[in-house]
């Protein structure tokens, strides 16, 4: 075993942990998130995708052929997979993500879209809501959004929304579907009042990969008095709420962290998923930091062959070495 390298069981408790919940590395607070188990197979990974690369980069220059074209056939195999689970949608480049604003009853206070403008509805709508020449999403990538400002809801409640990040990898869900990298919000006024609840809502369509279900998972830190809950769906259109995936929370006090899963086999037929996170303030002054993510389910059968290339890749492996 070489140094650093992990132990056969460490190596697969990480590997399957990153299998069912990779959306969790897709982020910088994701990865701040994983055992340090999960770490060491990621550096492993991407060391093994390195270390194969030379050697078939050396193998076919210097001509090796008593190595024979099954090594290099399973080397390639071994790559192929490493790459499947690590490259994901790094180039996903939607623009039909959206942020929407509402109160607990639904009534929509502003509706923003992704590089683009905001729509108004009750309440303060898109007025305390910071833009750039018009464009309320404040960060120019594409499957990528910031929105920041002051909502006062129909009620009269006011609440400061300081840092709303919400990123998709639509068409794909992998390694992630929707990610709420970062959400602080805050009640400033009117806390307590019928009808003070915030809900914010990230929501994307044309999700094409077929999977076998979906897990949502959300992560607080509340100040103050208050309760946060995140609720996950799949659709078919932009908000669609349908369909419910699972709810984490109400999360209190300190807050805390948890996972739901469900929702269904979805795909090829495109589809919507949206994360819709809610805040109730019990004083003024309560305040929210947030983060969640919906990530897939992959199928059984899609296990089993990843599994399955794997395994006899490590056993030429094991057989080669001794």
């Amino acid at each position: 075993m070489r140094p650093g390298e992990p132990t056969t069981k460490s190596f697969w408790l990480g590997f399957l942990k990153l299998s069912s919940e990779s959306g969790f590395v897709g982020s910088e607070a994701g990865w701040r998130r994983l055992e340090q188990t999960e770490k060491k197979t990621v550096i492993y990974l991407l060391g093994l995708v390195v270390r194969l690369l030379r050697e078939m980069t050396q193998q076919s220059h210097d001509g090796r052929p008593s190595e024979g074209n099954g090594d290099f056939s399973m080397k390639t195999s071994l790559l192929a997979s490493i790459l499947t689970i690590g490259l994901g949608t790094a180039f996903a480049t939607t623009t039909t993500d959206e942020i929407k604003i509402t109160n607990s009853a639904g009534t929509v206070v502003a509706t923003i879209s992704d590089n683009g403008a905001c729509v108004s509805g009750v309440g303060s709508g898109c007025t305390g809501l910071t833009n750039n020449a018009g464009v309320y999403d404040l960060n120019p990538n594409n499957s990528a959004m910031f929105v920041t400002g002051t909502i006062t809801l129909p009620n009269g409640s006011v609440w400061t929304i300081t840092d709303t990040t919400g990123s998709s990898n639509s068409p794909s869900v992998f390694p992630y579907a929707l990610d709420v990298g970062s959400l602080t919000s805050g009640c400033t006024s009117g806390c307590t009042a019928p009808g003070s609840e915030l809900d914010i809502y990230y929501s994307d369509i044309n999700f094409t990969s077929t999977v076998g279900g979906f897990t949502t998972f959300y992560s607080a830190t509340d100040t103050g008095a208050g309760k946060t809950t995140q609720d996950a769906y799949v659709g078919t259109g932009i908000f669609d709420t349908t369909s419910l995936i699972g709810t984490v929370g109400p999360l209190t006090a300190a807050g805390g962290s948890g996972t739901a899963s469900g929702g269904g086999a979805a795909g090829p037929a495109p589809y919507s998923l949206t994360i819709e996170d809610i805040f109730a303030a019990s004083n003024n002054g309560a305040t929210f930091s947030v983060d969640g993510n919906i990530t897939a389910v992959p199928e059984p059968g899609a296990i089993l062959l990843l599994g399955t290339v794997l395994v006899f890749c490590g056993s030429r492996l094991r057989r080669r070495v001794s």
